[in-house]
């Protein structure tokens, strides 16, 4: 019965792993300081730690809603 619970919503979890996927590259960029060029202008690695909160705390409502 378990098992069938956890594949009762794919898309959401599959949501909620995209969203913490890209939510943990951005906090790596972050930390790492990776550099990103748009146009020729650089892309600040602090945007990527205040972009990565919001997509870190979407996983896990989103992951959560999953789970019920």
């Amino acid at each position: 019965m378990e098992a069938a619970r956890d594949l009762s919503k794919p898309f959401t979890s599959a949501a909620a792993a995209f969203l913490g996927l890209v939510g943990l590259v951005h906090l790596l960029r972050a930390f790492a300081g990776w550099t990103i060029v748009i146009e020729g202008w650089p892309v600040p690695a602090s945007w990527s730690g205040a972009v990565a909160v919001p997509l870190l705390g979407l996983a896990a409502m989103v992951w959560r809603e999953a789970r019920h």
